[in-house]
């Protein structure tokens, strides 16, 4: 799987880690409900995932991810069929778990 810098100029002002595009399959546990997804894009601090029905604003949900694990993270938007989480872990323990997978630079160290 190739990975390239977001292109959101704008967005990655805010952000405090880079994200990289991806392409991954997720699955989004809320409760009981479960829901399959794709991660569009993905940091050691969050990630955007395309999903049928996005979780409500602010909900606690887990993210499984193709090939990483799974983390926990809350709903800070949605729109469509789209929503960004961020992830409750700190950024050095998601680093730890997604060495190897995202480039060194998008490492929090």
């Amino acid at each position: 799987m190739q990975t390239t810098t977001a292109g959101d100029a704008a967005g990655a002002d805010r952000r405090e880690h880079r994200r990289v595009r991806t392409l991954l399959t997720g699955q989004l546990n809320q409760g009981e409900q479960v829901a399959q997804g794709v991660v569009l894009n993905l940091s050691v601090s969050g990630a955007k995932v395309r999903l049928a029905e996005p979780s409500y604003l602010g909900a606690i949900v887990k993210m499984r991810i193709a090939r990483l694990g799974e983390f926990r993270g809350q709903v800070v938007w949605r729109a469509r069929n789209r929503m960004g989480l961020r992830f409750l872990d700190t950024p050095i323990d998601t680093s730890a778990i997604m060495t190897g997978f995202l480039p060194d630079d998008c490492l929090a160290h």
